[in-house]
């Protein structure tokens, strides 16, 4: 196992700096800075995914939060744990039939919570995932594919644990598998959402529901470590009242 301070090549976060602009009446334009006290240590395994991760908080050197990912030799994970002061707040076990995922288990403060179970047509395309709660709950989705594999377009169904339908959601995706569209029913109203891609990473992500739009952006360095990101919200049809945020991070050199 690897360790690093706070990513994968050794860069570390030295500065994050944040500006907030409500322009609706009576709100002032807002401009904060801050020095990072909060320090993340980082493992990461010999295949390059992230193992451990620890976080304090206010760099007093006190563990408040530690992530822990374990993977078999077919680097697949297979747990998860994550503790808060050395207090164990949820964990994860997933059993794989092959490479693919058929059940993931989780515990909360120790306590079995849910179990998802997974299956598979022909084509190896998730088909069906049920999940049931510890509380008797039960949800079930199937989904139905617009074209022959290897497309992954799909509607999904999701029923309740008394067979009534919950959800309906349209996904869409690019030749890569990744999703660029989605629409689906809520109690609101339909709620749409487009995701667009940079390479191999998500760069914005737009979603519109009940006369709202939350628009989300990342930018990053050649490196591919993230430079900035942006939160932003457009009430009403006619776009009259914009909210937004943005976070700029800085790095230190490689080591």
């Amino acid at each position: 196992m690897r360790d690093y301070a706070a990513t994968a090549d050794g860069r570390t976060l030295t500065e994050i700096e944040w500006y907030t602009d409500d322009l609706s009446p009576g709100h002032e334009h807002l401009e904060l800075r801050m020095d990072p006290y909060q320090r993340t240590d980082g493992a990461y395994t010999d295949f390059g995914a992230l193992a451990q991760t620890e976080i304090d908080h206010g760099a007093n050197g006190t563990v408040e939060a530690t992530y822990v990912w374990g993977y078999d030799a077919r680097q697949r994970m297979v747990s998860f744990v994550h503790e808060e002061l050395g207090r164990q707040v949820t964990s994860e076990a997933h059993v794989y039939d092959d490479d693919q995922l058929v059940e993931a288990r989780v515990w909360s403060s120790g306590e079995l919570a849910r179990v998802s179970q997974y299956s598979y047509d022909a084509d190896g395309r998730l088909r069906e995932t049920t999940v049931e709660g510890a509380d008797g709950t039960f949800t079930r989705e199937e989904r139905a594919y617009a074209h022959p594999a290897p497309s992954l377009d799909h509607v999904a169904r999701t029923w309740d644990d008394e067979g009534r339908a919950t959800v309906v959601q349209t996904r869409r995706y690019d030749d890569r598998g990744r999703e660029i569209y989605s629409w689906s029913t809520s109690p609101s109203g339909p709620v749409t959402e487009t995701r667009t891609y940079e390479g191999d990473r998500l760069a914005e992500r737009t979603s519109t529901s009940a006369g709202q739009q939350v628009r989300e952006a990342w930018w990053r360095l050649d490196s591919g470590h993230l430079s900035a990101y942006l939160d932003e919200s457009i009430v009403g049809p006619a776009g009259h009242h914009r909210a937004w945020t943005e976070w700029q991070f800085h790095w230190d050199c490689v080591p």
